[in-house]
């Protein structure tokens, strides 16, 4: 897949008055790519964080002996679980 992609930009290089200005044109992937995969990184990070949080919370109510409060732990982690499971399906 890679070769051909890169097939395919060459084939466009004729397109551009110079060489510099192609190389710039293939560049702009390039920042787009790592602003895509800073922005889902952070998305995760947020993610993760938020499960956390929801886990210790879930630990003192355990402690506590609010179990009601762990049966919503318990449905939230089935969304989490599943959120969980789309993303490795990407």
């Amino acid at each position: 897949m890679t070769t051909k992609t890169i097939s395919e930009r060459v084939e466009y290089q004729r397109c551009f008055s110079s060489l510099h200005d192609w190389w710039d044109f293939l560049n702009s992937f390039r920042d787009i790519a790592q602003d895509f995969s800073k922005r889902k990184q952070r998305n995760l990070n947020r993610e993760k964080m938020t499960a956390t949080n929801l886990m210790t919370k879930a630990n003192h109510d355990l402690i506590a002996g609010d179990f009601l409060a762990i049966n919503l732990f318990q449905n939230e982690a089935v969304k989490i679980r599943s959120r969980a499971q789309w993303l490795e399906g990407e």
